[in-house]
């Protein structure tokens, strides 16, 4: 073979380049649910991070001698255990499953609640029987609302619920999650009256920036007791989710800054049906709550 005609075959192989690309999905292995920023690198340290619904696309050109070469993906974020998956260059999608670190599924939180929640403890170890915070573990990480409107809260309505919402460390927000459920009146005496409704919601008024942000909306089977806030950013709001079959007793911890809901529950059984009245019990006592038949 004419050294010329070698040379043009070693330069067409070398030019064959191999096009690597992939569409992914991360996967909460326990929850079933999207992942959210979780950071992507190959061996070049090219970094991709997922979105909202899970998803990144890979896209790289790598040379073509010899074959198309395989690449190793990893897949990291912050309380998930670390993956490497190999991949061909002809892979078209794919499912990643990511599980949590088995070191923080348990209730980080137990310190907290003791020290500003303690009387909900007592009523849910007087009512259910078996209240354990080893029992807490971290479930799901649920979709963080993005509904926001320019609003900020009347006169009136902070009057009314001024003992039922919670301010932030730095007064700047003021966390609400009975309003949705217990819609509160006066009364021409002056008491407090309040029809009782199904739905709830966990929302929040920024004072600084003038709006109302929801996070969570809960349809008949969610229950909201009670809430603190941690940090200026960061609130726990705890309750239960009572199905027909099932009841977990439950404890959302939400992060403003980086859009993060997670929820720790227990399985447990009713002890009695008191169960379900901390609000009317300790937190609207005195208020007299009349159902919604509509």
């Amino acid at each position: 073979m004419k050294p010329i005609y070698l040379i043009l075959i070693l330069f067409v192989l070398s030019s064959c380049d191999c096009i690597q690309e992939i569409d992914l999905f991360v996967i909460d292995k326990d929850s079933g649910l999207p992942i959210n920023g979780v950071k992507v690198s190959d061996s070049k340290s090219q970094i991709n991070l997922t979105n909202t619904q899970g998803q990144f696309n890979y896209y790289n050109i790598s040379g073509g001698i010899g074959g198309c070469p395989d690449y190793i993906l990893k897949f990291e974020k912050s309380g998930y255990v670390t993956q490497s998956i190999k991949y061909s260059s002809s892979s078209n999608s794919d499912t990643v499953f990511l599980e949590v670190d088995s070191n923080l599924k348990s209730f980080p939180f137990k310190n907290q609640l003791k020290k500003e929640l303690n009387k909900w403890i007592q009523y849910k170890k007087n009512t259910l029987g078996e209240f354990d915070f080893s029992k807490f573990k971290k479930v799901s990480e649920q979709p963080y609302s993005e509904y926001s409107v320019k609003v900020t809260p009347s006169a009136d309505y902070l009057n009314l619920y001024k003992n039922f919402l919670f301010t932030s460390k730095d007064s700047a927000k003021i966390l609400d999650i009975y309003s949705q459920k217990i819609a509160l009146e006066e009364t021409v005496s002056g008491n407090l009256q309040a029809l009782y409704a199904v739905d709830s919601e966990i929302f929040y008024f920024d004072l600084i920036n003038g709006t109302r942000n929801r996070v969570l909306f809960g349809g008949y089977y969610y229950n909201f007791d009670d809430a603190i806030w941690i940090s200026n950013n960061e609130f726990l709001v705890v309750g239960n989710i009572q199905e027909d079959s099932s009841n977990e007793l439950s404890i959302w911890y939400a992060n403003i800054d980086s859009k993060q809901l997670i929820r720790y529950s227990q399985i447990v059984d009713r002890k009695s049906e008191m169960e379900d009245d901390y609000l009317t019990e300790i937190k609207f006592k005195g208020v007299n709550l009349y159902l919604d038949d509509q």
